[in-house]
């Protein structure tokens, strides 16, 4: 539901011949909201857990969410990008060897590591591991009380 209000003046005076300028509300989430989401987000990141805590306080406390909406935002999925972040930053060592001793008389083992290399699950659980807090970023921002400017 928008807030449309129709104003045409010139002076001191109201004309019907001019076009009407239409100003339009527009539903806006408060500063502090938004600040929280972000936290949620990114704040186990900058503050691993503690500061991903910080903000699981701040929603609590926020008038602007339901209690459904906040136990979405609390649990689902928890500690925003950290594990995500955790998952990124540690290597994925695979090992490769083979035995060459069918090939020759001497018995050969040659091995290879590769690094970051990620099964199926694993990519899997990144790729959840990136939208899931998006979602719910998202969710909290359209479950958010707006006001209108």
């Amino acid at each position: 539901m928008h807030d449309k209000r129709i104003s045409i003046t010139q002076g001191n005076s109201t004309q019907s011949n001019q076009t009407p300028k239409l100003e339009h509300s527009v539903p806006l989430i408060k500063g502090k909201d938004l600040l929280i989401i972000v936290t949620l987000l990114i704040g186990g990141v900058v503050l691993p857990v503690l500061g991903w805590i910080i903000a699981l306080v701040l929603l609590v406390k926020s008038d602007s969410w339901s209690l459904k909406a906040k136990l979405i935002g609390a649990l689902a999925p928890p500690i925003g990008y950290f594990p995500l972040s955790v998952i990124l930053l540690m290597p994925s060592f695979t090992n490769s060897c083979v035995d060459a001793a069918h090939l020759n008389k001497h018995q050969t083992i040659s091995c290879a590591t590769a690094v970051f290399s990620y099964s199926g699950v694993e990519i899997i659980t990144i790729a959840l591991l990136a939208v899931l807090p998006a979602l719910n970023a998202l969710y909290l921002y359209k479950s958010a009380k707006k006001t209108f400017a």
